[in-house]
């Protein structure tokens, strides 16, 4: 026997949340991307870096976490860049970032700004 689905025309969410660049719902639902994210995003993780510089006292969190954006950059480099591994590397940096005790000012700013690379991959 064959399962049938209903038709999906709406999105619901519950105890959790969505965090969204492109997203479409219901009949005739399109979305047209136009231009390239890559050069924003490298752009995004060069303020990045100058911000963790600024505010981090502890040189090897910040090398630590330059590596990991140098491992995001040579990601977002390749023809077809893997978003699981960009965001998981994102995750880990935002991670450091606020666990770690020596960046205490501007951590919104660092967390928001890795939201935004994020969210454009």
């Amino acid at each position: 026997m064959a399962k049938t689905f209903s038709k999906n025309v709406g999105i619901q969410i519950k105890n959790g949340n969505l965090n969204a660049t492109n997203l479409v719902v219901g009949d005739n639902a399109s979305v047209s991307i136009y231009g390239d994210n890559i050069p924003t995003q490298i752009a995004d993780i060069t303020t990045l870096r100058a911000l963790i510089s600024e505010k981090c006292g502890d040189g090897k969190l910040v090398a630590e976490i330059n590596s990991s954006l140098n491992a995001i950059s040579n990601e977002l480099k390749k023809k077809n860049p893997d978003r699981t591994i960009t965001s998981r590397v994102l995750s880990r940096i935002t991670s450091m970032v606020t666990t770690s005790g020596t960046i205490l000012e501007g951590t919104d700013k660092i967390v928001r700004l890795i939201e935004k690379i994020a969210s454009a991959i």
